[in-house]
């Protein structure tokens, strides 16, 4: 991922950049001194009167020191190159992740998005079938209207006297009223249920519509989160795909290579070398210092010189040595980059320590999110079949829409856990790739 435009990595790469300039800084001679001098009152020598003196200096320090200097600015440099490689690292893990949350929380809409239309559609049958189940109680209604009326004719023709074969109409009869009658409390028992389905049905779409409004808004936070790291519009479109991968190998990783080429491991790394060659540094600043110049005395001629040298300028050359005789300013420069190394070797190996844990750390998250998308493959299976067993069920009895809606709910659980089992084990494979880089 691109990430040349973050502020942190140019700031870092910049500070990467500044070192590298101080190693010229250090490689340098001291400026050269020169100096002037003007008698006030011309000074008789024996070639005349000395004027003035012009002074000319170059101070060279100790064979080697340059070369510890340069070495010693190379090592801090080499730790700001391993501290913006780390920031990079960090980013583009930060980014990887970001990513992945989106890809989940796109996932989890789509999912939640299909689901609600199979329960509008499921809606649908409900009301459908509560409209037959109206119709069929009107038509009960009618026949038992029907049959009461048959019932008071024979009633009638029994009271003239035709009693024997009419008492049997009579007994079928009110055998039909009764049947009528029970099929009318059914049907309104179905309606019953019919309502209180279409109710739980309204209330599970509710809430997933509302979800749908919460995970839109967490998409925009992410995605300028995302932008943010890229130093882009916040609201600049970002592209995501529909599928992610699963299939690493860890065991590509190794613990020494870790150590060994983190750049948390190299930064300290460095930052021991410098306090080494910083030693070799102190110990050459303790030894002397050689300067090498030139002496020009300006002198005019004396009407009392005979001298043949009277008028005559003269030039010495010069050699300067510097003493450093005061030992604890340089004995104490080298006990502090001493101790500083010992600082860093401690550091060194909490730094690998924690590198360690840390790396079986996302080996186990790594597993953990694959035993996850392996349990929740097979259950999402099983709850599949079984729900197409109900909908078949359902689409002929008529019976069962609870369990189908509770399975149904529970089928977009699934998916929602399996996209969220892979988001994290691509999450943990990214953390994995920061470590081993």
């Amino acid at each position: 991922m691109a990430t040349e435009n973050n502020p942190l990595l140019k700031s870092k790469y910049n500070e990467y950049l500044s070192a590298m300039e101080k190693i010229r800084q250090v490689a340098t001679l001291p400026d050269p001194e020169f100096s002037a001098g003007y008698y006030l009152e011309p000074m008789e020598v024996v070639s005349g009167k000395q004027i003035a003196d012009l002074k000319l200096m170059q101070m060279f320090p100790w064979w080697g020191t340059f070369k510890s200097s340069k070495a010693e600015a190379l090592s801090m440099a080499n730790m700001k190159l391993s501290s913006f490689n780390e920031a990079k690292l960090e980013i583009q893990n930060k980014l990887k992740s970001v990513w992945y949350q989106l890809y989940s929380n796109k996932k989890e809409i789509e999912y939640s998005n299909e689901t609600i239309d199979i329960l509008k559609s499921l809606e649908n049958i409900i009301l459908g079938q509560y409209q037959n189940a109206t119709f069929s109680s009107s038509a009960v209604k009618s026949s038992s209207s029907v049959v009461s009326q048959n019932s008071e004719t024979n009633n009638s023709q029994s009271n003239d006297g035709k009693s024997g074969s009419m008492g049997a109409m009579n007994s079928d009869s009110a055998e039909k009223t009764e049947n009528s009658m029970e099929m009318q409390k059914g049907n309104s028992m179905g309606k019953s249920s019919g309502i209180i389905g279409i109710f739980n049905l309204q209330l599970e779409v509710l809430e997933l519509e509302n979800n749908i409004e919460l995970l839109k808004d967490q998409q925009k936070t992410l995605a300028a989160q995302f932008n943010s790291l890229l130093n882009r519009d916040l609201s600049a479109n970002i592209s995501i795909s529909d599928t992610l991968d699963n299939k690493y190998n860890p065991s590509q990783a190794y613990i020494d290579s870790i150590k060994a080429n983190n750049p948390m491991v190299q930064m300290i790394e460095f930052e021991k070398q410098s306090y080494e060659n910083k030693i070799q540094m102190s110990k050459k600043m303790g030894l002397p210092m050689i300067g090498v110049g030139l002496n020009y005395s300006i002198i005019a001629k004396s009407a009392e010189s005979n001298s043949m040298m009277n008028g005559k300028d003269m030039l010495m050359p010069m050699l300067t040595v510097s003493l450093p005789i005061y030992r604890k300013k340089y004995n104490a420069m080298v006990k502090e980059s001493e101790l500083m190394i010992s600082s860093t070797d401690a550091r060194l190996t909490n730094t690998k320590n924690e590198l360690e844990v840390e790396y079986i750390k996302v080996l186990e998250s790594i597993k953990n999110a694959e035993r996850r998308i392996k349990l929740i493959t097979a259950q999402q299976d099983l709850t599949e079949r079984s729900l197409n067993l109900l909908v078949s069920q359902y689409s002929t009895s008529g019976s069962g829409f609870d369990e189908v809606l509770r399975l149904q709910i529970q089928l977009l659980k699934y998916k929602i856990q399996a996209s969220k089992a892979l988001t994290d084990y691509n999450i943990a494979i990214a953390m994995l790739e920061k470590l081993i880089n």
